[in-house]
């Protein structure tokens, strides 16, 4: 059947039984359509509040009316233990139970319509598992509705409510209830009057200290408190705290764990409250010259030596003040001298030394205190020239200061008493000397003296010193030869090293090699002849 305008806006009236819906929801939402039932809850179905709420547009008595079955709602908030309460915790999970109550008579059906608000008039929470048949959920301009979906052969409707966030504060549930004759209109029902009960939000007291646990050297905590206000604070001896404000006095309490109980006119809180201790110690430790100590984030060395201070921390994470005190052990140096002969070798701690170590040499050594200990060694070698300088019937051992003993190598014997360093002999043959210096002992190369090419005729008039000469070499009498014209030195072969066209009676002898050397004077009279050495 197809409905007129005029005919929606009579049956706007027609009562909950009656199947039909209000004129102006089929005026804006059914139009040309058959209208559901409005058992289907108003909120879904009408789109009304009419819970009495302060968002309500009145309350299901505007339509049902006529009855006498006494009817009015009962609201229950439980907790998971079955227990009504009158104070929500926020987030928890409740059940709202809605009891619809009559005094007379037998009512056919009943439905119901609830809502849950803060002080703003905004849903609160937020509604969960409907536990009874023929009940939803049905949202309405941004706010969620409990109600029936259909007429309940029971007057009682059951569903889950999750409280809203803490901060919410006070929220309201309101409810009103229908008892209904079942006649297929809203004469002969009744509606119960808005019904609402209040759930103040419950706040658990708590206390809390910041920085829990604290070291000794921490600054005093004040605690923070959430829920009730006002009361005071205790905790057994060796806490110092403010009863008042809760303040904790640190550096005049004693390491340790506390239990502070927080005490309120209706509720109370405990915390335990942790002090660590701080240490301060003191501690030795000793180093070698050239070591060094790791303190901490310190590289001490001998320079630290003495006190020094580093700040660890313990395990519980506070200050440990450790002062060390650094000795610093010696590491003795030791100097020594030792001599080897040219060939010889020298074990220096483990060191094979030689001619070619000649001079300073170091070796590390352990000490009794565990520190290096340092050996310096001059080494010392005895060199003996091995050379003999070759004259007229003799032989000259060029090695200064030493000991000397003259054998005949022709037929490798000793001669006897031939110990000078100047060896003279009218005897052609080889010869050479056994040279000891400084506990060493070296022979010279064999060497024949010479008995030909200088005249022996040594002249008795000029004498030169020194014999041995070494940079001078100097000519006494030169005044009492006539026309002095050549001056000579020649060695033994014959050959001329140094001449003069004058006479000269100092000579430089510097240029001239370790040797037997012999000055030759030629003069208006004749040729005078003198033989020196030269080291």
């Amino acid at each position: 059947m197809k409905l007129s305008k005029s005919s929606i806006a009579v049956l706007s009236f027609v009562l909950l039984g009656a199947g039909l819906i209000s004129a102006s929801y089929s005026s804006k939402k059914m139009s040309n359509k058959t209208a559901p039932p409005r058992s289907g809850g108003l909120a879904s179905v009408q789109f009304q509040d009419r819970t009495g709420s302060p968002i309500s547009s009145g309350t299901c008595g505007n339509c049902h009316s006529g009855g006498t079955f006494g009817t009015s709602v009962t609201i229950e908030v439980k907790d998971a233990g079955n227990n009504v309460i009158t104070s929500y915790t926020p987030g928890t999970t409740y059940t709202v139970e809605y009891t619809i109550n009559t005094t007379s008579g037998t009512p056919s059906g009943y439905g119901m319509q609830s809502v849950i608000l803060n002080s703003s008039n905004g849903g609160a929470g937020t509604y969960g598992t409907v536990n009874t048949a023929n009940s939803q959920i049905s949202p309405l301009n941004g706010v969620d509705y409990f109600e029936q979906q259909g007429a309940q052969a029971a007057g009682f409707f059951s569903v889950d409510w999750t409280a809203p966030n803490a901060g919410t504060g006070d929220v309201s549930i309101y409810s009103v209830g229908v008892a209904i004759n079942g006649n297929g209109n809203t004469s002969g029902d009744q509606a119960s009057s808005s019904t609402s009960i209040i759930l103040s939000e419950d706040i658990p007291t708590s206390i809390d200290f910041p920085g829990n646990p604290y070291c000794a050297d921490a600054t005093n905590p004040t605690p923070a408190v959430s829920g009730e206000q006002g009361g005071t604070f205790s905790a057994p001896v060796g806490l110092d705290i403010n009863p008042t404000s809760g303040q904790i006095n640190i550096a005049s309490s004693t390491a340790g764990t506390y239990t502070v109980t927080y005490t309120g006119s209706t509720s109370s809180a405990t915390f335990d409250v942790t002090i660590y201790p701080t240490y301060s110690t003191t501690d030795a430790a000793s180093i070698c010259s050239n070591d060094s100590y790791q303190f901490g984030s310190q590289t001490l060395t001998a320079a630290n030596a003495g006190l020094n201070t580093e700040v660890f921390q313990s395990v519980n994470g506070c200050d440990s003040t450790v002062e060390l005190t650094l000795t610093v052990l010696p590491s003795p140096t030791t100097q020594i001298s030792e001599t080897i002969c040219a060939g010889e070798t020298f074990d220096f701690n483990g060191q094979t030394l030689d001619a070619s170590n000649a001079g300073l040499n170091t070796a590390t050594l352990s000490s009794v205190n565990g520190c290096d200990s340092v050996v310096e060694l001059t080494l010392n070698v005895t060199q003996i020239d091995p050379t003999l300088s070759i004259g007229v019937g003799e032989l000259t051992a060029n090695q200064n200061n030493a000991s000397y003993q003259w054998i005949d190598c022709d037929n490798n014997t000793i001669l006897t008493g031939e110990t000078n360093q100047l060896f003279t002999t009218t005897i052609a043959g080889n010869y050479a000397a056994i040279i000891t210096l400084d506990g060493c002992v070296d022979t010279t190369d064999c060497e024949a003296p010479i008995f030909s090419g200088i005249s022996e005729n040594y002249s008795s008039v000029l004498q030169v010193y020194p014999s041995p000469a070494t940079t001078i070499l100097k000519v006494d009498n030169l005044n009492d030869l006539v026309d002095v014209n050549k001056m000579e030195i020649v060695i033994i072969s014959g050959q001329t090293l140094w001449s003069s066209s004058t006479a000269i009676d100092e000579i430089s002898a510097s240029a001239l090699p370790s040797g037997t050397y012999f000055l030759k004077v030629r003069h208006a009279k004749g040729e005078e002849v003198v033989k020196f050495v030269k080291r």
